[in-house]
C-alpha cells in the first residue's frame, strides 16, 4: 500500500513538473511559429508582388510594342515621295492591320491586369485570415499561460471551448494553405515541364496569350509590304535624283537603299547600296544648298525638301522592319516561352521557398496551442487534485485520537 501510494506521489511530481515546463516552452513555441509564419508571409507576398509586376510589364510591353507598330503602319499612309503617294492598296492593307492590332493589342495587357488582380485579391484575404488566427492563438497561449501560472481553473476550462474552435478553423486553414501551396508548386512544375516541351498547351497562354496566330502573321506581312514598298518608292526616287532633273543636280550618285529581307540591314552585306539604319545620316552628305528658285546652288543631288520626305519615309520603313523581329516572336510564341522560362527560374522557388515557410510555421504553432490545452487541462486537474488531497490531509490531522489512533 505505501509503495502505491509513493507511486501515485512520484506520477503526481512528474506531471507538475511536465505541467510546468511545457506552461513555460508552449508560448515560446508558438512565438517562435508565428515568427516563422510572418516572416515566411512578408517574403511570400513580396516574391508574389515581383511575379505579378513581371506579368503586368510583360502584358504592357507586348501592348506598347503593337501601338508601336500600329503608329509606324498609320505613319506609313502619310509618305509623299516626289509628290507620289503611297497605293490604295498599300493603305487598305496598312487599316486591316491596324484593325487587327486594335482587336488583340490590349489582351496581353488586361489578361496580365486581371490575372494579378485576382491574385492579390486572394492574398489579401489570405493575409487578413493569417493575421487574424495568428493573433488569437497568441492571445490564446499567453492567457491560457498566466491563468494556469496563477492556479485560476475556472478561467482555464472557459478557454478550453474557443480554444479548440480557434484550433480547429487554424487546421482547415492549414489544409486550405497547403492546397494552395501544392497548387504553386504543381503550377511550376507544369511550366518547368513546358519549357522542355513548348509544343504543349500552357496555362500561362491566358495570361500572357501569343495572340491569334493567323493575326500575327498578317501583321507581320502587312510590315513586310509596307517596307518593301516605301524601299521601292525611295530608290525610284534616288534613280531620278541620280538624273539632271531639272534642279540643277550634280556631283556624286545617292546609294540605293538597301533591302533588308534580302541582303540584311548591315553595310557588310548591303554592298553598294546603304542599309536602313544609316540611310538618313549617309544621304546627308548628298544635300545640297537650294536658291530662291528652289534648285540646287552647290553640288549635291538632293533637295533638302526632298532629304526631308525621304528621311520619314526611311524611318518608317527601318521602324517596321526592327519590328519585324517581335512580330516574329509574338506569332511563333517564343514571347511566351521566354515568359515562362524566366518564371520557372526566377520566381518559382521564391514562391514555393516561402509559402512553404507560411505553411510549416502556422502548424507549428497551431500544434503548439493544441499541446497547450492538453496541459493547461491537466494541470487544472492537478492543482484541483492537490487542493483535495490537501483538505483530506488536514482533516486527517485534526481528526481526534481514540485508542491512540486517529479516527
Amino acid at each position: 500500500m505505501l509503495l502505491l501510494l509513493q507511486t501515485q506521489e512520484a506520477l503526481r511530481l512528474f506531471s507538475s513538473r511536465l505541467c510546468i515546463v511545457s506552461r513555460l516552452s508552449h508560448p515560446f513555441h508558438h512565438s517562435v511559429g508565428s515568427s516563422v509564419m510572418f516572416r515566411g508571409e512578408e517574403r511570400f507576398l513580396g516574391s508574389v508582388k515581383m511575379f505579378s509586376d513581371y506579368l503586368v510589364n510583360t502584358g504592357i510591353g507586348i501592348y506598347d510594342r503593337l501601338v508601336s507598330i500600329q503608329n509606324l503602319l498609320k505613319s506609313a499612309k502619310d509618305i509623299v515621295l516626289n509628290k507620289k503617294y503611297v497605293s490604295d492598296e498599300l493603305k487598305q492593307e496598312v487599316d486591316k492591320a491596324s484593325d487587327m492590332i486594335d482587336s488583340i493589342g490590349q489582351l496581353p495587357r488586361l489578361k496580365a491586369e486581371d490575372a494579378t488582380k485576382d491574385i492579390n485579391k486572394f492574398l489579401k484575404h489570405v493575409n487578413t485570415a493569417l493575421v487574424l488566427l495568428a493573433s488569437l492563438m497568441l492571445i490564446l497561449a499567453f492567457l491560457g499561460f498566466f491563468f494556469s501560472i496563477l492556479g485560476m481553473q475556472t478561467c482555464v476550462y472557459i478557454l478550453v471551448v474557443p480554444g479548440w474552435i480557434i484550433i480547429t478553423l487554424t487546421f482547415i486553414f492549414c489544409g486550405i494553405f497547403l492546397v494552395f501551396h501544392n497548387i504553386v508548386s504543381d503550377t511550376c512544375v507544369a511550366m518547368d515541364e513546358w519549357v522542355q516541351n513548348p509544343n504543349a498547351n500552357s496555362a500561362l497562354n491566358d495570361l500572357i496569350p501569343c495572340s491569334d496566330k493567323q493575326a500575327g502573321e498578317n501583321i507581320k506581312q502587312a510590315g513586310q509590304t509596307v517596307t518593301t514598298t516605301i524601299n521601292d518608292m525611295l530608290n525610284q526616287i534616288i534613280a531620278i535624283s541620280n538624273q539632271n532633273t531639272g534642279y540643277n543636280q550634280s556631283g556624286p550618285s545617292v546609294p540605293l537603299v538597301c533591302d533588308p529581307y534580302k541582303n540584311g540591314n548591315s553595310r557588310q552585306t548591303c554592298g553598294d547600296q546603304v542599309p536602313l539604319k544609316d540611310a538618313e545620316e549617309e544621304w546627308e552628305k548628298y544635300v545640297c544648298l537650294v536658291s530662291e528658285t528652289g534648285k540646287c546652288g552647290t553640288a549635291g543631288r538632293l533637295t533638302p525638301d526632298m532629304y526631308e520626305d525621304m528621311s520619314k519615309a526611311v524611318n518608317v520603313s527601318e521602324g517596321l522592319y526592327e519590328s519585324s523581329h517581335f512580330l516574329a516572336t509574338l506569332v511563333d510564341c517564343t514571347i511566351v516561352e521566354d515568359a515562362v522560362r524566366n518564371i520557372t527560374q526566377n520566381h518559382c522557388p521564391k514562391l514555393k521557398k516561402y509559402s512553404a515557410w507560411v505553411y510549416g510555421g502556422l502548424v507549428t504553432a497551431t500544434i503548439t496551442v493544441m499541446f497547450s490545452l492538453f496541459f493547461w487541462v491537466l494541470h487544472a486537474r492537478e492543482m484541483q487534485h492537490r487542493k483535495y488531497t490537501k483538505c483530506i490531509n488536514k482533516g486527517y490531522d485534526e481528526a481526534p485520537l481514540v485508542g491512540g489512533d486517529k479516527l
